[in-house]
């Protein structure tokens, strides 16, 4: 989460007022847990979602896309309490990045706004979680586009 959304959240935190509020969620219709119910209430979405835990272990197993999942908000939830015990993420998170790379044109893979760009999907990076995934999922559908028959798409 950037700065300004961590500001954001504070002044609603704070001041419970729709202004405040209206920075934070955009459209989006968020629910504020506490971090001590987060592992609960993550698991009763993944349960509700059709993703069952592991009927041996009680386990969750997920996939996660992302550009900085594993170098930064992985090692948040790897402190929410609870969330090891009952949350397993598997070790190989997607970065669209490598998709859009240009083995001529860059020396290192490309920011979030070159994917964009490259992909011809409109808008600023907005540096929120919730938009940043939005993000992510947009730019991996351009590149394995359904075609009418069926068959993926390459480009």
């Amino acid at each position: 989460m950037n700065m300004d959304l961590v500001q954001d959240i504070s002044d609603y935190l704070e001041n419970e007022s729709n202004d405040a509020l209206n920075n934070v969620v955009g459209n989006w219709n968020p629910i504020f847990v506490e971090t001590f119910t987060l592992t609960a209430c993550f698991t009763s979405f993944l349960d509700a979602n059709g993703i069952k835990a592991n009927s041996r272990y009680g386990r969750f197993k997920i996939n996660v896309a992302g550009k900085n999942f594993a170098s930064f908000d992985m090692l948040f939830l790897n402190n929410v309490p609870g969330w090891g015990g009952f949350i397993d993420i598997h070790k190989r998170v997607l970065d669209p990045a490598i998709l859009y790379f240009d083995l001529i044109r860059d020396s290192e893979l490309p920011s979030l706004d070159i994917c964009k760009m490259r992909a011809k999907i409109d808008g600023d990076v907005s540096h929120n979680a919730l938009l940043d995934a939005w993000d992510v999922i947009q730019l991996i559908r351009h590149k394995f586009e359904m075609t009418h028959i069926g068959k993926l798409t390459y480009y």
